[in-house]
């Protein structure tokens, strides 16, 4: 993260020769009809304000799974607070006693993998940001699902930011349009790491439009 954020202010409006990556085997995949279309006019403005559009092809996304995140987030937040845990557990509430229990049934050696994992990803990351400056996705394949949907939704609705986060790359959403239930739908903006001034000067540039 950059340490001194007062240094991207004032932030610049103009996107005239930024590359915007859209994944053609990502972005747009299993992704509900009013999402695409918000999020094909939002390309559509962005390259009226002069960005370039980029088509890119990267397949490692498609590898990603929620169980290797899962590992690596929950054994390392166990070893962060496992202590406190064992002194004192009734300080947490459910959710995070839960994950606690699951983070230290995972051994050293199952995390050691998903880390190794994880690392084969950052040549591949390092890849995709020479080819653009900023990836373009949804920030949810659907709108907001009702408050009692079952896990598997909310964990579908993850995929596009799961990743990211995994690789430990900045990001922003920001609302693109409406769905025909009047819920907003997002748009991800992703960038390098420590170009957070990018994705801030897309967004500003977006909202201005």
């Amino acid at each position: 993260i950059s340490t001194n954020l007062k240094q991207l202010y004032p932030l610049p409006t103009n996107i005239n020769g930024l590359k915007l990556g859209v994944i053609s085997n990502y972005t747009f995949c299993g992704i509900d009809g009013e999402i695409a279309k918000a999020i094909y006019n939002t390309i559509s403005i962005l390259r009226e304000l002069g960005a370039e559009i980029v088509t890119l092809d990267s397949r490692f996304l498609e590898e990603f799974d929620q169980v290797t995140y899962s590992t690596i987030a929950l054994y390392e937040f166990s070893q962060a607070l496992q202590v406190e845990y064992a002194v004192n557990p009734n300080v947490f509430g459910d959710k995070v006693q839960s994950d606690l229990s699951k983070g230290v049934k995972i051994s050293r050696h199952h995390y050691k993998n998903a880390k190794q994992k994880c690392e084969r990803w950052l040549p591949l990351r390092q890849k995709l940001f020479e080819q653009v400056d900023v990836v373009l996705t949804p920030t949810t394949p659907m709108v907001a699902p009702p408050i009692n949907s079952e896990r598997k939704i909310y964990q579908l609705n993850q995929r596009f930011m799961l990743p990211f986060s995994f690789m430990g790359l900045p990001a922003i959403s920001l609302p693109c349009g409406w769905s025909s239930q009047g819920l907003p739908i997002g748009l991800q903006i992703v960038s390098n790491s420590y170009d957070e001034a990018l994705i801030l000067r897309v967004a500003l540039a977006f909202e201005i439009a």
